[in-house]
């Protein structure tokens, strides 16, 4: 596909790009002229005197125009996916990074998701009726939630916020009871029938209010078995969104907040000046957070204008890796000084936490090691202040990670000492930090390690000591599957479920048949590619007793079904809410994908890791009564 035989066809409803057959190019003011259909992204547009400066190609073999300014950097990417001379991704970049994305996954004409990227954020949306209106989130972070509600009220826009809250579904699937479950169900069905009302009559909140921050105190876990909970939930409680009017610092109190899979939700309608009303899911007492502050004690003009300068330098994160950098240092100094301005405990704590969170995620993605010495100074500061050890085991297992990323990244470095070096540290880290958060995630890591390197005994030791230690976290849950998957030939598995497109699977009706379970996502592509291989496997020896169940691990069922309809499969598909961090994956202690395990005729593992490239001859020896698979 040349430009030259190539144009652009632009429609107001659908921002439809497609290739026509006409002897005309596509024009830079063509486009240029293509806007997100969500609003308030801030994407780069060029000057009117620089748009001829702009130039266009056709890449990727003639399926993907770029737009780029005069100075090379990237504007705007128009894709077709699927080869089928149709647009169906539009990207709009800020500083040469996406930072949005328009997506027609049902190759229908109609955009049907909404990705936001890199400084824009994290949200990924659905728009199940192609309308351009947002009906649920994929993935949404706390910060995200807060700031969709105050342009939900802005707007007046009743629809927007509810999709910020649970369905009945959701709270049956959260595993709430009694009546916690039903003050919570109340607090959401007010919420559904008052937010009009409540956004309508409010005065805080106007056309011209800026959001400026997400204030919590730290995020809490109720523990399964209390009273009305059947598992860990993952909250946050008065929850508030700063917003400035004109320069004068104001809250919306949000409320409680609980974390489902990749999304947050709150539980309750908003409210202004009396955080008293908010909903909230259990009684404890409450830290002076700024999410706590009467309106009276709002932040002081100081901590105001720092959190004004944090705001503006997010909007500058992109460009190249020094400039990134830059903005990283001005960034790490700015939550120096809000720490400093706040009051010693969980205010204080909440910056210096993002603060080495920073630090660390500097030097992962962009080599910056100087940070390293500034997370060891924290260390050092945090020590001084007293603070809580929770935060000082935080700090210090974000300082071995960043070590651990910069030694081996090193192409100097030697592997084995490498990797020795973290096996030793993460050691000495879970047993001077026995009984925090982060002790979970470092067993996690010993376990994976020693499994990935084949050392499956040790492997088993950790997984076996952190499902005991943390017997509730997710990282315990995910250990307790590991060792049933590592210690699961010759036994039962379980797997049973709701099916992608209705029904229900159970791998206990499939008796008298040897039968794969293949894990997948349709974001990875080995699985793909692996199904592909499975259709040919399954038309040639489903006659002979040979079945496949697969066990989608999306972070949202849609995904599974619109792949599925455009990639039909004759077996089954499996799926539960939670993707990598769900009950399917927890069951077996799935870490990676793809993943295949193969059960004989009596319903017993046979082979708890095999390969797309050995299944066959595994199929050809059990099928064809030759000596039983061998053991792994």
């Amino acid at each position: 596909m040349s430009l030259r035989s190539s144009a652009f066809v632009i429609t107001s409803t659908f921002l439809t790009l497609a290739v026509a057959t006409a002897a005309q190019s596509a024009t830079i003011q063509q486009a240029l002229g293509l806007k997100p259909i969500q609003a308030n992204i801030d994407y780069d547009q060029p000057d009117s005197g620089d748009v001829e400066k702009c130039n266009i190609k056709l890449v990727d073999g003639g399926t993907t125009w770029v737009v780029t300014d005069p100075d090379g950097k990237v504007l705007r990417r128009f894709s077709d996916s699927n080869s089928d001379k149709v647009i169906d991704t539009w990207s709009y970049f800020k500083n040469g990074l996406e930072v949005y994305r328009d997506i027609d996954a049902d190759f229908d004409g109609k955009a049907d998701q909404y990705r936001w990227f890199h400084s824009a954020g994290t949200r990924w949306a659905i728009d199940e009726d192609e309308n351009g209106k947002i009906d649920s989130w994929k993935r949404i972070s706390p910060y995200e939630v807060a700031e969709v509600a105050i342009q939900a009220i802005q707007n007046q826009d009743a629809r927007l916020y509810a999709t910020l809250l649970p369905s009945s579904k959701d709270i049956d699937r959260l595993g709430f009871s009694g009546e916690l479950k039903d003050r919570v169900s109340k607090g959401i069905s007010e919420a559904e029938s008052d937010f009009a009302k409540f956004a309508k009559d409010q005065k805080l909140v106007g056309k011209s209010t800026m959001f400026l921050d997400f204030g919590a105190s730290r995020p809490a876990i109720i523990p399964a078995g209390g009273d009305g909970v059947k598992q860990d939930l993952h909250v946050y409680e008065n929850v508030a969104a700063l917003v400035d009017n004109g320069g004068k610092p104001e809250q919306v109190y949000l409320g409680a907040m609980v974390q489902m899979g990749d999304t947050w939700r709150l539980i309750g309608l908003p409210q202004i000046g009396d955080s008293s009303a908010v909903a909230q899911l259990f009684a404890a007492p409450q830290t002076e957070s700024m999410a706590a502050m009467p309106s009276g004690d709002a932040p002081s003009e100081k901590v105001q204008q720092l959190l004004a300068d944090l705001e503006k330098l997010d909007s500058q994160l992109g460009g190249s890796n020094d400039q990134q950098i830059a903005v990283t240092k001005k960034r790490v100094a700015v939550l120096e000084k809000l720490a400093a301005e706040s009051a010693a405990g969980s205010d204080r704590e909440q910056w210096q936490r993002q603060q080495v969170d920073m630090l660390s995620a500097a030097v992962q993605t962009m080599q910056y090691y100087d940070a390293i010495e500034q997370i060891e100074q924290l260390a050092t500061e945090l020590k001084k202040q007293k603070a809580s050890k929770e935060l000082q085991a935080h700090v210090e297992f974000r300082r071995l990670w960043s070590e651990y990323i910069k030694s081996s990244m090193d192409p100097k470095s030697n592997y084995t000492k490498v990797r020795d070096a973290w096996l030793e540290s993460l050691q000495k880290f879970a047993k001077d930090y026995p009984n925090f958060p982060d002790t979970a995630e470092a067993m996690l890591q010993l376990g994976m390690e020693e499994e990935f390197a084949g050392e499956e005994e040790s492997a088993i030791e950790w997984y076996t000591k952190l499902a005991k230690q943390f017997p509730n976290s997710d990282a315990g849950k995910k250990a307790t599957g590991a060792v049933r998957r590592l210690q699961s030939i010759g036994k039962a598995m379980p797997l049973a479920g709701d099916a992608v497109g209705g029904g229900k699977v159970n791998l206990a009706g499939y008796r008298r048949k040897y039968v794969l379970i293949h894990y997948w996502a349709t974001w990875c592509e080995p699985c793909k590619e692996d199904i592909e291989e499975l259709k040919v496997l399954h038309n040639k020896y489903s006659r002979r007793g040979f079945d496949i169940i697969g066990v989608n691990l999306d972070s949202s069922v849609s995904e599974a079904e619109k792949y599925l309809k455009q990639n039909r499969m004759p077996w089954k598909h499996v799926y539960d809410e939670g993707g990598l961090d769900g009950r399917l994956a927890n069951e077996m202690g799935v870490m990676t994908l793809p993943l295949m395990l193969l059960v004989d005729d009596k319903g017993q593992v046979a082979n708890r890791n095999v390969h797309i490239t050995e299944l066959e001859n595994e199929l050809k020896r059990v099928l064809g009564k030759e000596p039983q698979i061998g053991r792994r």
